[in-house]
């Protein structure tokens, strides 16, 4: 998930418009690997639906979540920041 941080921050730099969608689309994308993997009956499924389909829903929907807390949060912003990171 980590690991596509600097592409997803830079798409939603460059079209700010694709972020409200994009929590929307990777929650659905987090639940449908989520259900997939429930069904897995190899380690390979488990790490393609576990490992790779949730990781890429979970950063379509946590990294927006940081460029709205920096507009939207302007004079408690440590304070927004702080929420967010204890909610990992």
């Amino acid at each position: 998930m980590y690991l596509s941080a600097p592409v997803l921050f830079a798409a939603f730099t460059k079209w700010p418009q694709i972020r409200r969608p994009s929590t929307v689309i990777g929650l659905f994308t987090m639940c449908i690997a989520l259900a997939l993997s429930s069904f897995a009956k190899t380690v390979p499924h488990l790490i393609v639906t576990q490992g790779v389909l949730f990781a890429i829903g979970g950063g379509a929907c946590y990294f927006p979540v940081i460029t709205f807390a920096d507009e939207w949060f302007i004079e408690r912003k440590g304070l927004s920041y702080g929420v967010i990171w204890v909610s990992l």
